[in-house]
């Protein structure tokens, strides 16, 4: 493990240099390519040996061991939740400076690895682990996907000034993270090169080797660094310390490089020539706010980080204005220059992605040109083409450590079982091939004086009794790993990441991945897998937003575009608000809502609506007099023109109200109402689905609103006899306010549920099989449980969740795919 790296000695590099294709860690990491060149080492794109997550490992040579503090500091910050024999305890850290190891190698990695450990910033990359191997150092850390700023800008430059605005505001907000530190950070190598934009539009900061912290009262830096061209003015001289006017001048030089397409190679670059004279597009506001920021004198420059970004704000307005007043009198416009406006934008598909839109600008035109995480200092680094996928948010960052340390742990535990399982074998095969004679005696006894029959015999005792104790800790052990291998091996996921983990006992195996999060917190809503002209969406209703938020509820439709991967808004202005209800799809492809909850009266609303997605329109439907259907009801589209309907709870605000026993049909042809044999007990928050053979199975739900007496139960409803019969399955514990959805004919998945003793939402998830009610547990939920959330499927093993909240108070904004292999 890491914790023991500051003990390693320096060693001489292995002569083979180029490791893919090879393991790292034990087995832990299998390098797969070449990823980036730089003067620190070689980046490579890996796979974890048991977790499907694609990470960056960055070597270093190292030319000195790493010091104890420095070690011991990273096992304190990647680490401290691992029960792992290296866990150190944690000790005050020094922020101010880094220990020096006396190897220039060394120092820079060190360097690097504390300053990812300690930062916490969306555009800044996570640090995973860390350790030693035969002679280099590897940090393993986030996979950024994408092209560096450098390749991007040398193929598109000039920029269109919305783009170019876009990237610099980015830059301005990491670089105020940093220097707002205490001691404040001053990267100090501030270059294209060192940034990545991922194909959402999002920059990361990559490379902190030669950042630094500032120091009040020094008289110049230790070292000089910095990139020609990009570094200012200050770093070429002996006296006076960088500061964060130096990060803003590096940056203003990247602006003016993007905007004009003009390399910088001297200190005078700038100065001579203006951003407007190498490019008349652009206003004077702009060409003038990079003239300040790349003053000589640092007295004179941008004073700070968010002053830029404020006057970035500022100018990125008028920019935009001047592109609307192009598009009003219908100019010519570049292909660049039509990158201004959102919706005029045509690009040529075969060459060019479209672009995603960013802050109203345009993000980039990632192409398949690098993904390195370190500067290419070569040319000839194969291109790789890149995935639109979403940037890791830090909460999935923090999840993907802890996954990888639990894997870690696991593993660690697997080979300490294995290792005395062999040594029980060992010590039995030794017994067995041994003569009685020979074996050692287990007990030393006196036996001198006893008779030779008694003497004999007690030897025969006692070496069966040592047989069968030691067979007894062989079948306890052997137990252990089962366990450890079959019913503890977890699934996790974090950051458009996915985990897999594959049980031994069954032929199923399932994965988490997280998507495009909604765009506010939802809990308590609906949702279902639909086609619209051979498009796939996921449609769900707006739910409850949480008691912190204003409004509280969420009155809107959404759907989720499956193909492009985002959510949007369906531009419905008549859609009624919606909480604790049902939604069904008929075989024609209309989509039934129940109303449950409303936010828009405040009561129980007996109503149905029925809704086209093909031209997006809505009528409601009332039900006769003696039917009224509340909130918590199931609702089921048999796909013969006919829904059923559980009737839920009337009452609203009270958690000891008891749910109803009715039971409905609605045809949906002839518009008919029929009363059914009620349900066998009071239930509510309850599942419904069909069988192979034509049955309806009611699963689980609760008897009152607070969903604290629930039960295990299942029931089968039969269509033709009217009636209903208790199923002799059950379910593997009571369950309530679960999410479901049918991955295929005859299955379906349940998901979460409120757990009463912990007084939050459940992790697991099952697949069951609705003609024989097996349960067969699918991986759990990696991040928190599920509280009425909802599930939607597109019939081909893809489950779509809305996690709904795992705290009954707290709604979230998640959003998960499942996929299942059978």
């Amino acid at each position: 493990m890491s914790g023991t790296q500051g003990k390693q000695q320096a060693e001489q590099p292995s002569p083979h240099e180029h490791l893919v294709g090879q393991t790292l860690s034990n087995g832990e990491y299998t390098l797969q390519r070449v990823i980036g060149q730089g003067g620190m080492g070689k980046v490579y794109l890996a796979a974890h040996a048991s977790l499907t997550i694609p990470l960056a490992i960055k070597q270093a040579r190292a030319d000195e061991p790493l010091p104890e503090s420095v070690s011991r500091e990273l096992d304190t910050l990647l680490h401290e939740r691992s029960h792992s024999k290296h866990t150190r305890i944690a000790t005050k850290i020094d922020m101010s400076d880094f220990p020096s190891s006396g190897g220039e190698h060394t120092d820079r990695f060190l360097r690097e690895a504390l300053f990812l450990a300690r930062l916490h910033h969306p555009a800044i990359p996570s640090l995973y682990d860390y350790f030693f191997e035969n002679g280099y150092w590897y940090l393993v850390m986030d996979y950024v996907p994408g092209a560096t700023l450098q390749a991007y800008v040398r193929q598109y430059a000039p920029l269109a000034p919305l783009e170019a605005i876009n990237y610099a505001m980015q830059l301005c907000d990491v670089l105020d993270y940093l220097h707002k530190q205490s001691p404040p950070i001053i990267y100090r190598d501030m270059k294209p090169a060192n940034v990545i934009l991922s194909p959402d539009g999002i920059i990361m900061l990559i490379d902190f080797g030669i950042a630094r912290y500032f120091k009040e009262g020094q008289i110049n830096d230790t070292t000089d660094f910095g990139s020609p061209g990009y570094a200012s003015p200050e770093q070429y001289r002996e006296e006076g310390q960088t500061d964060a006017r130096s990060d803003l001048y590096s940056l203003g030089v990247i602006l003016h490089e993007m905007l004009t397409a003009n390399r910088p190679n001297a200190l005078t670059n700038i100065a001579r020539d203006s951003a407007q004279q190498l490019n008349p597009t652009i206003s004077t506001v702009l060409s003038g706010l990079v003239t300040l920021a790349t003053r000589a004198d640092p007295m004179y420059r941008i004073q700070s980080a968010h002053t830029f970004y404020i006057a970035l704000d500022r100018v990125y307005h008028i920019e935009e204005q001047r592109a609307y007043e192009r598009y009003i009198r219908q100019e010519p416009r570049s292909v660049d220059e039509q990158g201004d406006e959102d919706t005029i934008q045509v690009l040529d598909q075969s060459s060019t992605p479209p672009r995603t839109q960013v802050r109203g600008g345009s993000a980039p035109r990632i192409e398949a040109l690098s993904d390195t995480q370190l500067a290419p200092e070569q040319q000839n680094v194969p291109p790789v083409p890149t995935q639109l996928s979403p940037s890791l948010t830090l909460d999935q960052r923090k999840q993907t450590r802890e996954v990888l340390q639990h894997a870690r742990t696991e593993r660690i535990e697997q080979e300490h079982i294995e290792l005395q399982l062999a040594s029980v074998d060992k010590s039995l095969q030794m017994r067995t091939s041994m003569p009685l004679s020979q074996q050692p005696r287990p007990f030393a006894i006196s036996m001198d004086d006893e008779e030779p029959r008694t003497r004999s015999k007690r030897v025969h005792r006692l070496i069966r009794a040592s047989f069968i104790i030691a067979l007894l800790i062989f079948f306890i052990l052997a137990s252990l790993l089962v366990y450890t291998r079959v019913f503890r091996h977890e699934q996790k996921l974090v950051k458009g990441i996915q985990i897999t983990a594959i049980a031994s006992h069954t032929s199923i195996q399932s994965s988490w991945s997280i998507l495009p999060s909604l765009s506010s917190p939802l809990a308590d809503n609906t949702a279902v897998y639909v086609e619209v002209d051979g498009h796939p969406y996921i449609y769900m209703s707006g739910g409850y937003r949480g008691a912190k938020s204003s409004p509280h509820y969420d009155r809107h439709l959404y759907r989720y575009d499956i193909n492009a991967a985002h959510w949007e808004q369906v531009a419905l202005t008549s859609f009624p608000g919606m909480v604790n209800n049902a939604v069904t799809q008929d075989e024609h492809g209309q989509l039934f809502f129940t109303i449950g909850y409303s936010p828009d009266t405040y009561t129980v609303s007996s109503l149905l609506y029925q809704y086209h997605p093909s031209d997006n329109t809505i009528q409601k439907i009332t039900p006769p007099t003696p039917i009224s259907i509340g909130f918590g009801a199931a609702m089921l589209a048999d796909q013969h023109g006919h829904l059923y309907l559980t009737q839920g709870f009337l009452k609203s605000g009270d958690p000891h109200a008891l749910a109803e026993t009715g039971w409905y049909r609605y045809d949906t042809a002839t518009n008919q109402w029929h009363t059914l044999a009620p349900l066998p007990k009071r239930l509510g928050y309850s599942v419904l689905a069909t069988d192979d053979v034509g049955n309806i199975i009611l699963l689980g739900g609760a008897s009152d609103a607070g969903q604290h007496t629930q039960t295990q139960d299942i029931y089968r409803y039969n269509i033709a006899q009217n009636a209903w019969t208790l199923a002799n399955a059950q379910a593997p514990f009571p369950m309530s306010g679960v999410a479901s959805c049918t991955p295929q004919a005859g299955q379906l998945v349940i998901i979460g549920g409120y757990d009463v003793s912990q007084d939050k939402g459940r992790t697991q998830s099952w697949l069951v099989d609705l003609h024989t009610l097996h349960w067969t547990a699918l991986n759990d939920l990696p991040t928190g449980g599920s509280i009425l959330g909802a599930a939607a499927s597109d019939g081909k093993d893809h489950i779509y969740l809305v996690r709904g909240a795992s705290d009954p108070n707290l709604p979230t904004g998640d959003f998960w795919e499942m996929t299942i292999r059978q």
